[in-house]
């Protein structure tokens, strides 16, 4: 029975980092509609600065021209976060810390089906087991 609730347990986490995932990937397709559209508004100003040939608003467009740049590298670390987001919701760790005693080393013997080996008798301070 334990058994079938840490699945469900597992399976509703995943659930959850999967919802989490659609939406921080649908927030960043909002994102990067939005900058396309700037760029291609951008883009079409400036074709239009040079036919008019006006000094004075050639700034403002060099300054606007970096601005998108600056956009498009974040849009392009975003788009790496959430591939890693993506990634990394495959595994997760999970770490156990508590005061001498408390359970820890006896929880990860339950969870990891151990045969008891690394629960400790109470005489050391620290256990310095990592353990997949």
């Amino acid at each position: 029975m334990r058994d079938q609730e840490l699945a469900e347990a597992l399976q509703a986490c995943q659930a959850y980092a999967q919802r989490g995932y659609d939406f921080a990937n649908s927030c960043y397709q909002e994102i990067h509609t939005t900058m396309k559209a700037a760029k291609k508004k951008l883009k079409e100003t400036d074709r239009r600065q040079s036919q008019v040939d006006r000094i004075a608003n050639s700034a403002v467009i060099a300054r606007e021209r970096e601005n998108v740049e600056e956009l498009r590298q974040m849009d392009w670390e975003i788009q790496d976060d959430l591939q890693t987001l993506l990634e990394q919701q495959k595994e997760f760790s999970v770490v156990v810390f508590g005061r001498t005693m408390a359970g820890k080393s006896t929880l990860m013997e339950i969870l990891t089906h151990g045969n008891g080996e690394s629960i400790g008798k109470g005489a050391q301070r620290t256990t310095r087991d990592v353990r997949d």
